[in-house]
């Protein structure tokens, strides 16, 4: 699970700017609307970023997920580097992890050239630090060594360090699609055909309760769904609706090609959300509201995610104030993104004074009042 997460001179965000999914201190959750809402360790499943265009909050998304890269290839910083904030000299990223047991906090510091501080902690112990090139770790036979094409996290990979390899799990349980444009603008045309993996194909027949579920906060005539096999394990799907047919209930099908783009959008992500939703993980989309209704995502929302059966954490954008509703989220699990000086600048809105009568709290946010 995803605790918090900091990065500066990354694109648009040249001062550090930190997003934590840990309740405060003072903040009560046990017995209240918000229980549901929060995991027993007192992280939160949700976390929704709401600002203007332009303001930088795909870079946030896109940040976190390069670090992730950097974290399970290790030779990438150099390519990422290549998003240097204009008025930075260096890219700086954390991320505070933790499993059932343990937490692990991941620090590196870096330019198009070199890595100037990477360090690795595990329960708040320092397993090893690279600094003024420098390292600090147990292991002589690294002494020496200093990281110019890739990062020691990658180096100690293939050593016996298991604090490192449960770090990593915890990593590859991130879900984020990359090309969230074709997920929403998938062409309707007659030669066009979605072939879905076997993969996809047993998630929602073994879960079958759990699809036909989530595709009824966006179309509650959906009853069923059906695989076909084209070969080499690749599948279509078609899609069964009810129709009241002499006092009696019959299924048609529907060809998935020629659904509405929010249904496209949520069959083709549900995959991932179901794993993680079952067996943890933190998925992270960009825009998941585009092509869904208002009424759909808070459905998703609250019959979904604020459920005591879900495992995973939800991290997206959104345009749509009206989820900006302290009725549906605590005010520590919305974000406000806005730019100043062409600078992301990120405020939590548990950090202004909110009177407890403000339940809407998006009337306030159109007005400015927290710009």
């Amino acid at each position: 699970m995803l605790k918090s997460f900091c990065v500066s001179g990354y694109r648009s965000i040249r001062d550090k700017i930190s997003i934590d999914l840990k309740t405060k201190k003072y903040q009560k959750i046990k017995n209240t609307r918000y229980e549901c809402s929060y995991f027993d360790n007192s992280l939160s499943k949700i976390a929704v970023f709401f600002g203007k265009n332009a303001t930088g909050k795909t870079n946030i998304i896109e940040a976190l997920m390069d670090l992730c890269g950097i974290i399970k290839k290790g030779t990438d910083f150099k390519e990422v580097a290549k998003n240097l904030n204009y008025k930075s000299d260096k890219i700086s990223f954390m991320i505070e992890l933790c499993s059932d047991k343990d937490s692990y906090i991941y620090e590196i510091v870096f330019n198009e050239e070199k890595i100037l501080k990477e360090s690795f902690k595990e329960n708040n112990t320092t397993i090893y630090c690279f600094e003024k090139d420098k390292l600090d770790y147990k292991n002589n036979e690294l002494a020496d060594v200093k990281p110019t094409s890739t990062t020691f996290l990658e180096i100690l990979k293939n050593t016996s360090e298991k604090r490192i390899l449960n770090f990593l799990k915890l990593i590859y349980e991130f879900y984020y699609p990359q090309y969230a444009d074709l997920i929403t603008n998938v062409p309707r045309q007659d030669n066009f055909l979605r072939n879905f993996s076997k993969f996809d194909k047993n998630t929602f027949e073994n879960n079958k309760d759990i699809v036909l579920e989530v595709l009824s906060f966006v179309d509650d005539s959906i009853s069923g769904f059906e695989f076909k096999d084209n070969g080499n394990e690749k599948f279509t799907l078609t899609l069964k609706r009810c129709e009241e047919l002499d006092e009696k209930s019959d299924e048609v099908d529907f060809a998935f090609e020629n659904e509405s783009k929010g249904v496209i959008k949520i069959i083709i992500l549900l995959s991932g959300i179901i794993n993680a939703y079952k067996n943890g993980g933190v998925c992270i989309f960009d825009e998941l509201d585009s092509s869904i209704s208002v009424s759909s995502l808070i459905y998703f929302i609250n019959g979904f995610i604020n459920v005591d059966e879900n495992k995973a954490q939800f991290i997206f954008t959104s345009h749509n104030v009206l989820i900006f509703d302290r009725n549906i989220l605590h005010p520590n699990q919305i974000f406000i993104i806005k730019k100043e000086d062409l600078g992301t600048k990120v405020s939590c809105l548990n950090d202004f004074e909110l009177r407890n009568d403000k339940k809407k709290a998006y009337l306030n946010y159109l007005r400015g009042d927290y710009e």
